[in-house]
């Protein structure tokens, strides 16, 4: 009987054992002048086995050949370090063997995803990352945190999470170093590696089919010494114009001010390309927001008062667009759909429907937990 495992694939976390032995510069270098469907099933492979950080032994396992026996933890391992590659073995057969697993996981992946709202704004970010992957351009999107920015990367990344998307968030006030660190160890580079081989071997993992999204990539720019730690930003760019991949910088104002006033990153600013800059608007805008109402069964907020009532006795009434309002802009999206989630929780709970008025009642509850 065939088995599946169905681990959660995401970034290695710092704490854990490494378990996969290959690195993404290994494979990206050894793959390149493959036809590109057995490229980009190798490459999904090596994605796959380092983000749920597997052995081979386990990996191989489940890749199974026409008559249901498995591929040989050596078979992969020389294929994906490039000797069977440079032996001209036919490696069609692998690779749709590794396209069938690959459907079972990405089915798996589909239902037991995070669901994932689309909006306006979500969409035009989409469109960004889509023309920076095929374009091999730099990009720049700006704007305030907890707006969506984030969800929307992880989910293009997740769709197109085969080796070719790469979502970094840089450290908080990262260093050259640390950056340098949290990369490599994304792309499964030793640790112990000297600082002059990781990054020749962190550049050495994209080429022209990858698109990197630097998320937080303000974060670099707190401190002193801005011209030191703008090189992060610069190192990046390095990538882009020696592999040709596509670069997306994302991060908040900070970002744009320190880009346009910092003469070191004068070159990353000036390779931007028309139509791939964009500033989000500091507030969600409302057609965002209605989708969201509608996807947790609300109609939009209505701007007018509500009132509800308690066992107790008590009652409270507010306005319902005005509490999103507020909440969206002091305390972000997240929060906001955390309180639809909750006022969900809540109507299921109490076994009715979702209405405005369960979600006053959800606020009333959370209000109440922090006193």
């Amino acid at each position: 009987m065939e088995t599946l495992e169905t681990e959660a694939v995401g970034p290695v976390t710092l704490s854990a054992p490494r378990r996969w032995s290959i690195a993404t510069n290994v494979v990206t270098q050894e793959t390149a002048t493959l036809p590109d469907f057995e490229r980009e099933q190798l490459r999904w492979l090596q994605h796959y086995g380092l983000g749920a950080n597997l052995t081979l032994k386990e990996l191989a396992a489940q890749i199974l050949q026409p008559d249901g026996t498995a591929y040989s933890q050596d078979s992969l391992y020389q294929t994906l370090t490039g000797k069977r590659i440079r032996e001209g073995v036919n490696l069609r057969p692998l690779a749709e063997a590794i396209a069938r697993f690959r459907r079972r996981v990405e089915e798996v992946s589909a239902k037991s995803a995070t669901a994932f709202i689309s909006t306006p704004q979500s969409r035009k970010l989409f469109r960004i990352f889509k023309l920076a992957l095929e374009k091999h351009r730099l990009a720049f999107v700006f704007g305030e945190a907890q707006i969506g920015k984030t969800s929307a990367a992880a989910e293009f990344q997740r769709l197109h999470n085969h080796g070719q998307t790469h979502l970094f968030r840089l450290p908080t006030r990262g260093t050259m170093g640390d950056t340098l660190m949290e990369v490599g160890l994304r792309l499964g580079i030793p640790s112990r590696a000297r600082v002059t081989d990781l990054r020749r071997r962190i550049i050495e993992s994209f080429d022209e089919n990858n698109l990197i999204i630097v998320d937080e990539a303000h974060q670099c720019l707190y401190g002193r010494y801005h011209d030191t730690t703008a090189m992060v930003l610069e190192f990046f760019r390095e990538i882009h114009d020696r592999r040709g991949c596509g670069v997306v910088f994302m991060g908040t104002d900070v970002l744009r001010s320190g880009i346009l006033h910092n003469k070191v990153l004068s070159q990353l600013w000036r390779r931007r390309s028309p139509g791939l800059t964009v500033q989000l608007p500091a507030m969600v805008p409302d057609e965002d927001l209605n989708v969201f109402a509608d996807a947790f069964g609300l109609e939009p907020a209505p701007d007018k008062e509500r009132r509800i009532s308690f066992d107790a006795g008590g009652t409270f009434a507010a306005n319902p667009k005005k509490l999103q309002t507020d909440i969206v802009r002091e305390e972000g999206l997240g929060s906001w759909i955390r309180l639809l989630e909750d006022a969900r929780d809540l109507a299921k709970e109490t076994s009715s429907g979702m209405s405005w008025g369960r979600v006053l009642a959800a606020y009333c509850q959370a209000q109440a937990m922090e006193m």
